[in-house]
């Protein structure tokens, strides 16, 4: 976050622990984007997390992903889990995912 918005990261720290109650506006894109949530809930919790399509930096290059309804239900839900339980799902999915490429 520090580079994403050029700010100190006394100004992160702000508003990760709540002594910031607000990000400025030139902040809050450039923070939701690198978080890919949605800028409207990250500043007043409202709405939905993940926008319709999320920019992702990667390696200085942006790649757009439309997130549908399904995806949305499912990081929902993954966010429910206990970091064991994510740990554990994201083991099977890499382990599927293995499965379906080496049968292919």
């Amino acid at each position: 976050m520090v580079r994403a918005a050029k700010v100190s990261r006394a100004a992160v720290s702000g508003w990760v622990n709540g002594n910031t109650k607000s990000i400025q506006a030139v902040y809050l894109f450039p923070v939701a984007r690198a978080l890919g949530v949605n800028p409207e809930w990250l500043s007043t919790g409202k709405g939905d997390k993940c926008p319709a399509n999320v920019v992702q930096q990667t390696q200085g290059a942006y790649i757009v992903q439309s997130i549908n309804d399904k995806h949305k239900v499912l990081m929902r839900e993954f966010d429910k889990l206990t970091p064991k339980a994510q740990a554990a799902l994201l083991d099977l999915l890499t382990e599927t995912r293995g499965e379906h490429d080496a049968g292919q």
